[in-house]
């Protein structure tokens, strides 16, 4: 579910409530609808018959417009979201800018940017490209080089922008033997927007990758830090034998090199050896995981089923909340940018029951919680969701 806060331009605003708060795109069986809507805390949301057809994995919405991938076309397409719906504006054409891969990943800079880009190839390139929103205009695009690292190569990556760099959080492995993965923690930093002079930066806090899953593994706190969780698993390019021994961790970037003094060891809170397959930020310090047991998943399908637990993770006090949230297939959540008025918002869709929007206030205690709108029947499939104030 892709849900964002729109801005009304009305000059009735002061006269009136606001129509149209929030912009929701659900998959119901194999269909997939975006929609306008004014609530997500009471009554339902239904997208079946409201909506045109879509997928807003990597949407992103500002001011009143949507900017969301089309795969079946291969462009960037802008809409702009009214209150009776959204109108398509322009278009650009990713397949004339991402060097014959496609964008995985849609990400809003903090210049208010669009980057677009996907994990590199054989070689180690990645494409990228960067629109400008306010002119919907590509500023640049090509690929970057990301290196190896001893005998390891990169297979995955996520970028997150900070002033005039870009930190690329890597997975790296050997590709012909599964499982052989570096006992450390891989960033490549170049200069933004050019992606040239890159630095390889490594932390031996754990290993795993951390480009993240679905949702980005670095995110940027208040301070100016950049901070990362890691990914492995028994079904994810980890050894099993090896995962027990790799804990899941927090890690801090400061000033462009890892903080060694700072690592959370989120592990040591679980009796059992867990992983963590998402994480959101939410801000001051807290950021919700979904952690997932590895004695859960012998198979890679359990991803799908009810085995997802939301937990509130405190990285400064570093300290773990388990929410009294029923736990559900959280893993393909791509995206959450969903704080507003100090209150999380995450999609909740039980596997053979009820999906609804849950509101968590920020910092509370477990059952700090509200049960919010409902989603259209059971079953349905959340990929992200975001509130634009």
């Amino acid at each position: 579910m892709f849900l964002a806060s729109c801005k009304k331009d009305d000059p009735r605003a002061d006269e009136q409530p606001e129509l149209m708060n929030y912009f929701v795109g659900i998959e119901v069986g194999e269909e997939y609808y975006m929609v306008p809507s004014k609530d997500i805390m009471s009554g339902s949301i239904s997208v079946v018959g409201n909506g045109i057809e879509g997928i807003a994995h990597h949407a992103v919405v500002k001011d009143g417009y949507l900017y969301v991938i089309n795969g079946d076309e291969a462009t960037l397409d802008k809409y702009k979201i009214t209150e009776t719906g959204i109108t398509k504006e322009d278009a650009i054409s990713t397949a004339a800018v991402m060097s014959g891969s496609f964008a995985r990943y849609t990400d809003l800079t903090e210049t208010n940017d669009l980057l677009l880009m996907n994990f590199p190839n054989d070689e180690g390139n990645a494409p990228y490209a960067i629109i400008d929103i306010a002119t919907f205009t590509v500023e640049s695009y090509g690929s970057f080089k990301m290196p190896n690292v001893d005998r390891y190569k990169p297979s995955w990556c996520r970028a997150v922008v900070s002033g005039d760099k870009v930190y690329v959080g890597g997975e790296y492995g050997v590709p012909e033997v599964y499982g052989d993965i570096p006992d450390s923690l891989i960033t490549i930093v170049y200069d933004y927007p050019s992606f040239t002079n890159p630095k390889t930066i490594i932390s031996k806090a754990s290993g795993g990758s951390v480009a993240g899953y679905r949702t980005n593994g670095s995110f940027k706190d208040e301070k100016g830090d950049i901070y990362q969780w890691n990914l492995r698993s028994n079904q994810w390019a980890s050894n099993p034998e090896d995962v027990p021994n790799t804990p899941c961790v927090f890690v801090k970037i400061t000033d462009g090199e890892y903080d060694d003094g700072y690592a959370f060891n989120v592990s040591e809170e679980f009796d059992e050896p867990v992983s963590i397959w998402n994480a959101w930020y939410a801000g001051n310090g807290i950021a919700y995981a979904n952690v997932i047991l590895e004695s859960d998943l012998s198979v890679w399908d359990n991803l799908y089923e009810n085995y997802g637990q939301l937990y509130e993770i405190d990285i400064y006090n570093k300290t773990v909340t388990k929410l009294n949230i029923p736990k559900a297939p959280l893993s393909d959540i791509f995206s959450l940018n969903s704080v507003k008025d100090g209150k999380f918002y995450i999609p909740v869709c039980v596997k053979g029951g009820n999906a609804n929007i849950y509101e968590i206030a920020i910092g509370g205690g477990p059952g700090d919680v509200k049960v919010g709108a409902k989603l259209d029947g059971n079953n349905v499939y959340a990929p992200s969701l975001n509130i634009l104030n």
